[in-house]
């Protein structure tokens, strides 16, 4: 099994059973266009989302949602359940070049 901390999107695409959690990190919740996406932070904040439990083949259907590994990368983090317990689990980021890319666009359409 594959436990996967989601805020948003993946939520929707596996309904199962779920757990309620909380990410504390140098994460922020962001958007990219109307998704919700976590984007590096220089400061601490928590996030509230779910602990899902994904099968291999569920995992992979993930990577390919969140297009990975190009759009969103993922990385092994701590969140804390409703029982205070810990868990690790992947959790999605998006690219930091994406994130200039968007940058890049909005600055270029200000200055059209």
């Amino acid at each position: 099994m594959n436990y996967v901390f989601s805020y948003g999107t993946l939520i929707e695409k596996f309904p199962q059973e779920r757990v309620s959690a909380i990410l504390t990190s140098n994460l922020e919740l962001g958007s990219y266009g109307n998704y919700p996406a976590l984007l590096v932070s220089k400061d601490i904040s928590s996030i509230n989302g779910f602990l899902l439990e994904l099968t291999d083949e569920q995992f992979k259907k993930a990577d390919s949602y969140e297009d990975y590994p190009q759009l969103y990368y993922r990385r092994k983090m701590n969140v804390v359940l409703d029982d205070n317990s810990e868990v690790r689990a992947w959790v999605y980021i998006l690219n930091e070049w994406e994130i200039r890319n968007i940058k890049a666009y909005i600055s270029y359409n200000k200055h059209s």
